[in-house]
């Protein structure tokens, strides 16, 4: 009895990026029927076609109420996101993501003037123009921190892509990043939410501070936090492990988008002739 015929294995010897392979396994799709499943793991060929890939709100139509729309998308519904995920430039979105994070997050520590004490003798408030600076001030850390850990993110994706044998692109790991880049966004949020209790705490439970003996701002708010005991100080810090959901979406999201966008498909350009 003669042995029925396997097709030939052809997982990984693509041409180029626009190849059309199972997003599943990798196995060559073309000049394949695109009614039948995938000859290597039985995936429908209609779901790996590159015209599935329709883009996130962003990638669709850049503007603030699709920004939103992404962010919301992304933190809610992350591998509904990757599936979606088109290999187009994203670049704005991590550049805009990050510096409104960064602003948030920077804007935690202009907190303290204006939240309730008990002394009249926390420092005083600055004016308006004072807090935007020290505002801009402070955020450059957070972006320049948030830019590193993405590129990082970002060629880590490739390197492991080529470590693997899968096919992501240098456009697909960015836009893998550039959309988890919404976890930097729960970072910033985290940092407020902790500042914000912590100063609460530490103010509460501070018993008449001392007044100052100058008018240095910094030398006032170090006096202030001398004055609660010593388990305030612990449940002061303790509060920012808020931060850390924000730094695990964001790394979630890149192991999800390597497995999910491993063998991502792209829709070749369209040459001069093909253009309407």
């Amino acid at each position: 009895m003669p042995k029925p015929h396997n097709p030939p294995h052809r997982k990984t010897e693509w041409k180029d990026q626009y190849t059309l392979l199972c997003e599943s396994c990798g196995y060559i799709l073309e000049d394949l029927d695109q009614s039948l499943p995938c000859p290597e793991c039985a995936k429908p060929i209609t779901e790996s076609l590159p015209n599935r890939r329709t883009g996130t709100p962003w990638q669709q139509e850049p503007g603030l109420k699709s920004l939103l729309q992404t962010w919301w998308m992304t933190i809610r519904h992350p591998n509904r996101t990757l599936d979606s995920l088109s290999a187009t430039s994203t670049k704005w979105l991590t550049t805009i993501t990050i510096i409104i994070a960064s602003l948030i997050a920077s804007t935690s520590w202009a907190l303290p003037p204006y939240l309730p004490s008990k002394s009249p003798y926390v420092y005083n408030q600055p004016s308006l123009l004072v807090v935007i600076a020290l505002i801009l001030l402070f955020s450059l850390i957070p972006i320049i921190l948030f830019f590193v850990l993405t590129w990082i993110e970002t060629r880590g994706l490739r390197f492991f892509d080529n470590r693997r044998g899968c096919r992501v692109t240098p456009i697909i790991s960015r836009a893998i990043t550039a959309h988890g880049s919404a976890g930097w966004l729960l970072c910033a949020l985290g940092l407020f939410l902790a500042q914000l209790l912590g100063y609460t705490l530490v103010y509460t439970m501070t018993p008449n501070p001392p007044a100052p003996t100058g008018t240095d701002a910094l030398d006032n708010y170090m006096r202030l936090f001398n004055g609660p005991p010593s388990w305030v100080h612990t449940v002061n810090w303790l509060l920012y492990a808020l931060l850390l959901p924000g730094f695990i979406f964001f790394e979630t999201f890149a192991l999800l988008g390597l497995r999910r966008c491993k063998y991502a498909n792209t829709l070749p350009p369209q040459s001069p002739l093909q253009k309407p």
